[in-house]
C-alpha cells in the first residue's frame, strides 16, 4: 500500500495529464483518421464530438458515482476503460467500431477528470484555488506533448493509432498505481459529511435551484466549450483554410500548449492573490482579443494570437472549479462538479459538431466565426453574474 502523499499526488496529477495528451492528439490525428478511413471533415468531426459527449456525459456520472463509492474508485475505473480502449482502438478496422471506442474512450476520461479534480480538492481544501491550477498544468504538460509526438509517430510511419495504444498502457500503469494507494485528506474528517441518499438529494436540489451555480454552469458551457473547439479544429483550421503544412500547423498548437502550461502555473500563484473572478474575466477578455485577432489576420502574427488562444484559455476550467468548490458542501461536491464538468464536455461536442457540420454550407472558415460569437456571449454574461454577486455581497 503506497501512503506517500508525494507520490500519490503525482500519480492524481498525471493522470489529468492522460486527458491534455487525449483531447489534441485526437485533433492532430484527424487529418490521419480521414486519410485512413477515407472520410472529409464533417465525419471525422463526429470524432471529437462523440469523445466529447462520453468525456461530458461520464463527468457527471462519475461525480454522482464518487459521492457514493469514492472517488478512488472511480479514478481508476476511468483509467481501467481508457487503458483498454486506447489498447483496443489500434486493432479496429471499422469507422462504426472506432466511432464507438473513441466514445468509450470519452467515458473514462470524464471518470478521470471529476474524480482526480475533486480528490484534490479533499486533499488540499485549504489551497485548493492554488493546486487546481498546478493539476491542470499536467493537463497542459499533456497538451504541449501530444502535438509533438503524433507528428514524430506520423513522421516516422507509424500508424495514426499509435498514440492512443501509448496513452491506453500509460492509463493502466497509473491505474495501478492509486489502486494501491492509501488517500487521506486534509479537509474535515469524512464522518462529518456522511449524509443519507435522502439528504443528499434534497442537497442537489437546492444546488440545481441557485441561480449563481446555473450561471457557472452556462459559462463553463460557452467558455470551455470554445477552448475545446481550439484544441480540436485549430489544426484542420491551419491546414484547410490557411494552407499550411501539418508540421507547422502542430507547431503553432505546441506554442498553444505550452502556453496553456505557463498561464496555468501563472494563475496558481495569481489566484492566491486576486480574485478568481476578475482573473476569469480577464481570460475571457483575452481569449476574446487573441481568438479574432488570429481569424482577421494572416501569417506570422496571425499564428502568434491563435498560439496565444492558449494563454488566454489556460486558467478557465481550473478556476471556475475553485468558484465552484468553495461554496458547495462535500457530501455533494463531486456530484456538483461533475455537473459543472458535463457543461464544458457538452459544450465542447456542440461547438465541434455544429462548427464542422456548418464548414459543409458556408465554408469552414465562416463557421469557424462561431467561437467568437461565444466569446462575446460568455464575457456579457460573466459581467452580469459578478454584478449580481457585488450586490449582494
Amino acid at each position: 500500500m503506497i501512503q506517500n502523499r508525494n507520490i500519490i499526488s503525482l500519480a492524481i496529477f498525471m493522470s489529468l495529464g492522460l486527458l491534455g495528451l487525449l483531447f489534441p492528439a485526437v485533433g492532430a490525428s484527424l487529418p490521419g483518421i480521414e486519410n485512413y478511413y477515407n472520410v472529409g471533415l464533417s465525419s471525422s468531426g463526429i470524432v471529437s464530438s462523440l469523445v466529447q459527449l462520453g468525456y461530458a456525459l461520464f463527468c457527471f456520472a462519475g461525480g454522482i458515482l464518487g459521492d457514493f463509492f469514492g472517488k478512488k474508485k472511480v479514478l481508476v475505473s476511468g483509467a481501467l476503460i481508457y487503458g483498454l480502449t486506447g489498447i483496443l482502438l489500434a486493432y479496429s478496422q471499422t469507422w462504426g467500431l472506432s466511432l464507438v471506442l473513441f466514445f468509450i474512450f470519452g467515458m473514462g476520461s470524464g471518470l478521470i477528470f471529476i474524480a482526480s479534480n475533486t480528490l484534490v480538492i479533499d486533499i488540499y481544501a485549504e489551497r485548493s484555488g492554488t493546486f487546481l491550477n498546478i493539476h491542470h498544468t499536467f493537463f497542459s504538460m499533456g497538451s504541449l506533448l501530444a502535438p509533438i509526438v503524433v507528428r514524430a509517430l506520423l513522421a516516422n510511419g507509424y500508424p495514426w493509432y499509435t498514440i492512443f495504444r501509448l496513452l491506453g498502457l500509460t492509463a493502466l500503469f497509473l491505474g495501478a498505481i492509486i489502486l494501491s494507494s492509501r488517500i487521506s485528506s486534509s479537509s474535515t474528517p469524512q464522518a462529518k459529511y456522511t449524509a443519507t441518499h435522502a439528504s443528499r438529494l434534497t442537497k442537489y436540489k437546492k444546488v440545481m435551484t441557485e441561480k449563481r451555480f446555473i450561471h457557472l454552469l452556462v459559462i463553463v458551457f460557452l467558455a470551455i466549450g470554445v477552448q475545446f473547439g481550439i484544441i480540436y479544429l485549430l489544426v484542420s483550421f491551419l491546414i484547410k483554410v490557411r494552407g499550411m503544412s501539418f508540421g507547422d500547423a502542430s507547431l503553432v498548437m505546441s506554442f498553444f500548449y505550452g502556453l496553456i502550461l505557463i498561464g496555468r502555473l501563472l494563475c496558481s500563484y495569481i489566484v492566491s492573490r486576486v480574485s478568481p473572478h476578475k482573473v476569469v474575466l480577464f481570460l475571457l477578455f483575452f481569449l476574446l482579443i487573441t481568438l479574432t485577432a488570429g481569424w482577421l489576420t494572416t501569417g506570422t502574427f496571425s499564428m502568434i494570437m491563435f498560439a496565444l488562444t492558449g494563454l488566454a484559455s489556460s486558467g478557465l476550467m481550473p478556476t471556475l472549479i475553485s468558484i465552484a468548490g468553495s461554496t458547495l458542501e462535500p457530501t455533494i461536491r463531486s456530484s456538483a462538479l461533475g455537473l459543472l464538468s458535463m457543461s464544458g464536455g457538452l459544450g465542447g461536442m456542440l461547438t465541434t459538431l455544429v462548427i464542422t457540420n456548418l464548414a459543409d454550407y458556408i465554408g469552414f472558415n465562416t463557421s469557424f466565426t462561431l467561437m467568437i460569437i461565444i466569446s462575446i456571449l460568455s464575457i456579457g454574461l460573466f459581467i452580469r453574474i459578478m454584478a449580481a454577486e457585488k450586490k449582494t455581497a
